[in-house]
């Protein structure tokens, strides 16, 4: 099944935008909350962020549908319930500050883990992403992907 990728860094952010971002990093590093682990790894995601052309986030097209909106189960999610031919562009964060964690409840080796996925628990991951799925419109407006698109 064939797909498209590429990288790109963040878009449309404005010196103040940008400033605000690495604020709200900094703070984190700040604010002494953070596990070990990070301390060290912030203050790396957050250098590689100044940089406006280094890549932020990936761009995924893939040849089918994703629904979303039909809810988050897998059955919902790739239903394929819309007639007709589909590509679907995801974008995915390059560089997440959000964490989770995996966590045995019981000894019992049957017994399923405590998953906590953390995605966009950072509010950085969460501007970021919502920038990065709001250039995909941006993306299948533009030439030449906008003349194999039907809307």
């Amino acid at each position: 099944m064939p797909s498209g990728h590429g990288i790109m860094p963040f878009m449309n952010l404005s010196t103040a935008e940008r400033h605000q971002l690495h604020a709200t990093i900094d703070a984190s590093i700040a604010s002494g909350n953070l596990p070990r682990v990070q301390q060290k790894q912030y203050p790396i995601l957050r250098k590689l962020l100044e940089d406006p052309d280094e890549p932020t986030a990936q761009y995924i097209l893939a040849p089918f549908q994703l629904l979303p909106r039909e809810g988050s189960s897998p059955k919902g999610l790739f239903s394929m319930s819309h007639p007709g031919c589909f590509i679907t562009v995801v974008s995915a964060l390059s560089y997440s500050l959000s964490r989770g964690s995996v966590h045995l409840q019981s000894a019992d080796t049957k017994a399923a883990p405590a998953i906590d996925h953390g995605i966009l628990r950072h509010p950085a991951d969460l501007e970021l992403h919502a920038r990065h799925s709001i250039w995909t419109e941006t993306l299948a407006e533009t030439e030449p992907m906008a003349s194999l698109l039907k809307k």
